[in-house]
């Protein structure tokens, strides 16, 4: 195929005869079209443009025509959305590449998706490779009123948003719902195939633990599905407790600073510090340490505990040698210790250690006690009387 040199008298612009020409505001009504080689000119009739029209070869050939269903460089005024489009008319499969410095820098694929820096994603509608940035047009930096905003529309129960912003009191991430629909916000965690387990913000009082808080609502943590949850620790459930802080651990209602368990196993510790229930078991402790060591804690039917020294208890005992002369014998024994009320244990043994006799406390008094073999003790044997008192 021959290349054409354009001419044109009284402008200057262009004519492919493939595609057409850039728009000017007046023209020349002729163009020529010469041969370098044999120096044939074409002479072509070509129609005034006025405004923004451009010129164009039909796709029938035939005569140079005008159009302004198009698109300039330098601008473009009078846009109509039904004729002035920017892309493909026809049928096809083929994406909207748009390029800089000669490379691909966004794509617009058949079904609406955008992607920049990267190919489009399967049923998302956007796809970017690398960091999303907004800022402020002065300064560059995240400042008030500028905020990006990710949010789910016309769902259930309204809408839910997630806010990056810098606000007062909101620096950074904001989770929000419709005011219109359930008073919560779920941050939810689903790992692989396994069950989701939420942490929830939650004002409903038909749902929080206590129907009266629902200005400030409470944190729940739980395991499970959202219909059937298994709560493992909750905040803000007593009456104004979401400020004071009363946290539970496998308890749906703390009313104290800290509770772990069932309401039949508690264990609390109150707003001082102070442990006040075991095991479901009221207590009481001591503001402070013991006097002295040694002491031990002693506790009050109601709970109370107080620091006390233990009490020494010495046990009298003893070991007395007897002998007999082939009768029953009664044998007293003296020990201060003893009393009308004392108890007395007692063994008797002989020189081997081993218990040969019947025996009984015949009687006791304030110093001595009497005891009565029920045997009579070989001449010269010689025996012993093993005792222990306690005073009740």
């Amino acid at each position: 195929m021959r290349s054409f040199y354009c001419f044109v008298v009284g402008c200057a612009f262009a004519v492919l005869t493939t595609l057409g020409a850039v728009a000017q505001t007046s023209v020349s009504t002729h163009l020529s079209l010469v041969d370098p080689t044999t120096g044939y000119q074409l002479r072509l009739m070509v129609p005034a443009l006025t405004g923004q029209q451009l010129l164009y070869f039909p796709s029938t050939g035939g005569t140079v025509a005008t159009t302004t269903n198009t698109w300039i460089a330098g601008g473009q005024t009078g846009i109509t959305a039904s004729t002035n489009i920017l892309g493909m008319t026809d049928a096809n499969t083929n994406p909207l590449l748009i390029y800089t410095n000669n490379a691909e820098a966004m794509r617009i694929d058949q079904n609406g998706s955008v992607a920049i820096g990267t190919t489009p994603v399967a049923s998302y509608l956007l796809s970017v490779d690398g960091s999303i940035r907004l800022t402020d047009a002065t300064t560059s930096s995240v400042v008030a009123n500028k905020e990006l905003v990710m949010g789910q529309e016309g769902d259930t129960y309204g809408y839910s948003r997630l806010r990056l912003q810098h606000r007062t009191g909101s620096n950074g991430a904001l989770f929000e719902t419709d005011p219109g629909g359930p008073t919560l916000v779920d941050f939810g965690f689903k790992p692989g195939s396994g069950a989701q387990s939420n942490i929830r913000l939650e004002a409903r009082s038909s749902t929080i633990r206590n129907s009266t808080n629902t200005a400030f609502g409470e944190f729940q943590f739980f395991f499970g599905t959202t219909t059937t949850p298994t709560y493992a620790f909750s905040s803000g459930t007593a009456a104004t407790s979401f400020e004071v802080g009363n946290v539970g651990i496998g308890h749906r209602n703390p009313s104290e600073k800290f509770t772990v368990g069932g309401a039949s196993q508690e264990f609390r510790v109150n707003s001082t510090g102070n442990l006040v229930r075991i095991n479901n078991v009221p207590y009481s402790w001591p503001t402070g340490n013991a006097a002295a060591n040694d002491y031990v804690l002693a506790s009050t039917t109601g709970g109370t505990l107080t620091w006390v020294k233990p009490v020494t208890i010495t046990v009298p005992s003893g070991r007395v040698q007897i002998t007999g002369d082939g009768t029953a014998t009664d044998f007293t024994i003296s020990n201060s210790a003893i009393t009308a009320t004392s108890v007395i244990v007692i063994s008797v043994e002989d020189d081997s250690d081993t218990n040969l006799y019947g025996y009984k406390i015949k009687s006791r008094a304030a110093g001595q006690f009497t005891l009565t073999l029920t045997a009579a003790i070989a001449n010269g044997a010689t025996k012993y009387i093993n005792y222990m008192v306690t005073n009740p």
